[in-house]
This record gives structure tokens, C-alpha cells and sequence, in this order.
């Protein structure tokens, strides 16, 4: 088939079963093989590297505009637009079967493809990089150890987890990315790490749908339900800010927080989902958080069982600073001040909360500064100042003496003045 790009003709032959297979291509100067419009759609069948000379477009609603069908490929768009048909296109603008190994995608935008994928990589070891993809069901798509850098994903503002963004399955690395206007801004399945990357006015900013994951100094801001979603990861160094109907961080199994910011979010700073009577939607344990700040969120850290909150600040929440539901937590050296409640240990209807141990905090004007709602916890070594009540626990706690004179021979007891 006769290549209508501009450049130097080069003939390339190649065996195909027992025949010769002739196939005549443009090169640019530089050697690359030019993609031009005439070709459209275009399918790659040889290693190498591509140019796109000018924007491209696909009418076509169910067509690939470039299928990669050939191992060890670089694509160019070299600044160009790949444009898809918009409403109801259910073709890709790139796309790689799964299979195929080593395809870098650099330069350009991929756009207008409604109902599938701006660049959908199937194969391993995928490189996408300084790419805007804007209006797709879901911008790029990476299924393993693919590494996504320097893009930007804008969407249209869908309702289902396809409709993500950026989104990696297994394995991979996303770095210095944003992503908005998506019903999940940034997805990981499993195994992903996720580093100096912001998600804004998205459903979900972050999602991480597995377990393994790392998200690295990143932020989340103004997204609708929560700012991060992380299941058995790792979120280090993050802010999230503004949630406007969930949580800021929202936690399920064995996650470990640390360092993070979580403001003015609708529901909970950093916590399990709750309904709006303040009942568990989800029941995480085993959650670790550390270091963190929250304020200003309805409430600020809220866990359930067999976790652990350790030098945090939780300050003018409208509710509780920290929250504790089900047993066998402890709450150490953190500071509460300016809540509803300062630390709140309390159960939900029928259900018990033993076990908790609050230990070495300050609690300073709350409503309440500890209020433990529930037998057979400790609560030892604690500063309580200006609370309208610094201390409240039912009987059969283990409430070390209140004092508001220091006595070195009462270790365990509770401060306040």
C-alpha cells in the first residue's frame, strides 16, 4: 500500500509464510517512519520508531486510529492531536493487544474517544509520556509494569470505574501526572506506585483498587466523594483537601497513612466510609496512622478495630477529633484541640468497643476532651486543658487517677488544669 506521507521513499521487505511481502514507507529526516492522515486507520506490524506529522482523526466510531501490533515501537505524536469521533466511539486511539512488549508513546494528545480509551496498552513494559488526554471514557490505560509520566488526563465527568483518568492495573509507576474531571482521576490495581501526582474535581481523585500500592506526595483536592481511597497500601506525605460528600483519606484493610494533611473534607479527615447517621459503611483494620494533621472535616481520624493513631493533630473538627469504634486500638501522644470531642471511644447500636488504650495525649479546649463511652479501656498519661469536660468514661474502665497536681508517684495517672 503506498504511503501518502511527505519524505524519502525506502522500500523494506520482509517474509510473511513463503511469500515476500513488499511494504513501501515514508521516512523523516531523522530516520523515524512518518504517520500521516491518508494512513488512518493505521496498523504497525514492524519494530521501530514513528513520527506523527500532523493531527490525526478517526470518523469511524468503532475503529482504532493506531493498533500496535509489533514489539519494540516508539510513537511519537510529536505535538499532534489524535482526535476520535466523540459520541459513542467505542474504538481506541492507540491501542496494544496484550502479548506485544516495549511500546513507548511520547508527545501529543489523544482525544474524543467517549466510550473507550485515549491509549489502551495491554502488553508489558509500556511507556507513555507528555501526553494530554482529554474527553475519553478513560484517558490511558496501562494493564502491567507500564510507567505513566509527565500526562495529564481530563474527562468527562462519568460514573463508573472505567471511566478513570490515568489507570495502571499491576506493577507500574505513575509520576508527576493530573487528572480531572474523571470519575476516578487515578486508579491502581495492585502493586503501583503513584508519586507527585494531583487529582481535582474528579468522583475519586485516587483510588488504589488493590493491594501493594504506594501513593508518594501527592494531593487531592475538591474531588466529590473521597480525595484518596486506598485498600492495603501505603500513603505517604498527601494532602486532601475538600471532599465534598466523603472523606479526605478513606480507609479500609491494613493501611498505613503517614505524614499526610486531610482539610475540610465533608465527612471524615482520614477514616472508614459512615452513613450519614455515623454508622461504618466499611470495616477496615488494622489501620496504621501516623504523623498526621486534620482539621476543619466533619470528623478528623476515625478507625475501627486493631489500629493504631500515633503523633497526630486533630483540630476543629466538627465532631470528634479522633474516633474509635470495635476493640483493641491504642491512641498515643497525639493532640486534640477545639473538637466536638477530643478522643471519643463509642460503638455503634448493639456492638462493643473494649480494648482501646489512650495513652500520653493532650486534649485541649473540645467540648469534651476524653470521652470513652464503653467498659474495659485505659485511659493513662494524659493532659486535658479547657475542655467542658476534660474527662468522661463509664464504670468498669481502667481510668487512671485525675490529678491537676503532677504526683511522680502516680505515673499513670491523668493530668489537667
Amino acid at each position: 500500500m503506498k504511503n501518502e506521507c511527505s519524505g524519502r521513499w525506502r522500500a523494506a521487505a520482509g517474509a510473511l509464510a513463503a511469500a515476500w511481502l513488499v511494504q513501501r514507507v515514508a521516512f523523516a529526516n531523522d530516520g523515524r517512519i512518518e504517520i500521516c492522515q491518508p494512513m488512518m486507520p493505521y496498523v504497525i506490524t514492524n519494530s521501530g520508531s514513528y513520527v506523527v506529522t500532523e493531527s490525526l482523526s478517526v470518523p469511524a466510531t468503532n475503529v482504532d486510529a493506531i493498533t500496535v501490533a509489533a514489539d519494540n515501537v516508539t510513537i511519537d505524536l510529536n505535538g499532534q492531536v489524535l482526535q476520535g469521533p466523540g459520541l459513542s466511539a467505542t474504538g481506541r486511539g492507540i491501542y496494544q493487544p496484550a502479548g506485544r512488549v516495549n511500546l513507548v508513546v511520547l508527545n501529543g494528545t489523544v482525544a474524543g474517544w467517549d466510550d473507550s480509551a485515549g491509549i489502551q496498552a495491554e502488553g508489558a513494559g509500556v511507556r507513555v509520556e507528555n501526553v494530554s488526554a482529554r474527553d475519553n471514557s478513560m484517558g490511558i490505560y496501562v494493564r502491567k509494569g507500564g510507567v505513566i509520566r509527565r500526562c495529564t488526563a481530563a474527562g468527562r465527568a462519568g460514573t463508573t470505574w472505567w471511566d478513570s483518568g490515568i489507570r495502571v492495573d499491576d506493577c507500574g509507576v505513575i509520576r508527576e501526572s493530573v487528572a480531572f474531571d474523571n470519575a476516578v482521576g487515578i486508579m491502581a490495581a495492585a502493586g503501583v506506585v503513584i508519586s507527585d501526582c494531583t487529582a481535582y474535581s474528579n468522583h475519586v481523585g485516587i483510588l488504589l483498587d488493590g493491594p501493594g500500592n504506594i501513593v508518594l506526595r501527592s494531593s487531592a483536592c475538591n474531588n466529590y466523594y473521597d480525595g484518596i481511597d486506598t485498600q492495603l497500601g501505603v500513603v505517604e506525605g498527601c494532602a486532601a483537601l475538600g471532599s465534598g460528600y466523603n472523606n479526605g483519606i478513606a480507609l479500609h484493610d491494613s493501611a498505613l497513612i503517614s505524614a499526610c494533611s486531610a482539610r475540610a473534607n465533608r465527612r471524615i479527615g482520614i477514616g472508614f466510609h459512615e452513613d450519614d447517621f455515623g454508622l461504618p459503611q466499611t470495616y477496615p483494620h488494622g489501620s496504621l496512622i501516623l504523623d498526621c494533621a486534620v482539621s476543619q472535616n466533619g470528623r478528623g481520624i476515625a478507625v475501627l478495630r486493631d489500629s493504631l493513631i500515633a503523633g497526630c493533630v486533630a483540630a476543629d473538627n466538627t465532631n470528634q477529633g479522633i474516633r474509635v469504634l470495635y476493640n483493641g486500638s491504642f491512641l498515643r501522644d497525639n493532640l486534640c484541640r477545639n473538637n466536638g470531642v477530643g478522643i471519643h471511644v463509642e460503638s455503634p447500636w448493639l456492638s462493643e468497643s473494649h480494648h482501646v488504650r489512650i495513652e500520653g495525649n493532650a486534649v485541649m479546649d473540645n467540648g469534651t476532651g476524653i470521652q470513652v463511652d464503653e467498659a474495659f479501656n485505659l485511659t493513662v498519661k494524659n493532659v486535658a486543658s479547657g475542655n467542658d469536660t476534660n474527662y468522661f468514661a463509664v464504670d468498669t474502665n481502667y481510668l487512671g487517677a485525675i490529678v491537676s497536681t503532677p504526683l511522680n508517684n502516680w505515673p499513670w495517672s491523668n493530668f489537667e488544669y
